[in-house]
């Protein structure tokens, strides 16, 4: 099955209110054709210093990943669901993906090599939080308390 087959597929689970935060880049981007690098670069905002490039084999080791886009503001990108959506995060929520980069940046400036090959904790956080979380804001206590007590429905 082709990526192009995938997205066409997809477009009815990312119609989603699940999606709602991303829903201007989904737009943008169509719901026709794989997005490619071009084409995602055409969607970065003039407030964001951020620049899609094809991944290469210099960029593979996240020593090598994560310094490339502190020290470029270039993001290397393959054609997967990952890089999309990473993309897709970057494009929406830049100055937090900012901070992450900066922050993996720092933490293996000061780990080297062997932060590189063994991710330490921080780093697993940050990681965990940059690919799976999600951020919650509400004035309602109530609902606040039962996503803390994993009660919600």
């Amino acid at each position: 099955m082709s990526l192009h087959d995938d997205w066409l597929r997809a477009q009815t689970a990312l119609a989603t209110p699940f999606f709602d935060a991303i829903r201007p880049s989904l737009m943008a981007l169509g719901g026709h054709a794989w997005p490619g690098i071009d084409q995602l670069n055409a969607l970065v905002a003039t407030h964001t210093h951020v620049r899609f490039v094809p991944a290469d084999a210099a960029t593979k080791s996240a020593m090598q990943y994560e310094t490339h886009i502190a020290t470029t503001s270039e993001i290397p990108t393959r054609q997967n669901w990952h890089d999309l959506f990473n993309a897709l995060q970057w494009l929406n929520f830049p100055l937090m993906k900012t901070a992450i980069s900066r922050q993996h940046a720092a933490l293996l400036a000061r780990g080297g090599e062997l932060e590189a090959k063994a991710r330490s904790v921080p780093r697993d956080v940050l990681t965990m939080f940059d690919e799976s979380g999600i951020i919650v804001v509400s004035k309602d206590e109530t609902l606040l308390q039962l996503i803390r007590d994993f009660q919600w429905q």
